[in-house]
């Protein structure tokens, strides 16, 4: 899992052109806000449209908006996968792979009955 300085490089090798911070910017052929919607709500939606047609918004701006909202998506699941140990990933494998022989050796004689 990529972490925070990682999650940053991605965003900031997002392509853009090259227009300039006073440009208006189509947002729907901006890669960064294509990518950004995914994490907003209709209303931030809105207002983030509204930033790139008005002109003012630099592309760092917005990749360091979008960076923010990555990391608080990912922020939960990282906390999570942090509190997992091995060896509860090794249990979970171990108490799983019962379960699933006996599923797939069900499988496997249905399959031989009708061969």
């Amino acid at each position: 899992m990529d972490d925070e300085k990682q999650v940053l490089k991605r965003v900031k090798q997002i392509a853009t052109d090259a227009k300039t911070v006073e440009e208006p910017k189509d947002p729907d052929q901006c890669n960064v806000y294509k990518i950004c919607k995914l994490f907003l709500t209709p209303e931030e939606d809105a207002a983030l449209r509204a930033k790139y047609q008005a002109g003012g918004l630099s592309y760092k701006e917005a990749k360091d908006y979008l960076y923010e909202k990555i990391m608080a998506f990912l922020k939960p699941i990282q906390d999570r996968y942090a509190q997992i140990s091995d060896q509860e990933i090794i249990d979970l494998m171990k108490k799983n792979a019962v379960y699933v022989n006996e599923l797939a050796n069900k499988k496997l004689a249905e399959v031989y009955k009708k061969v």
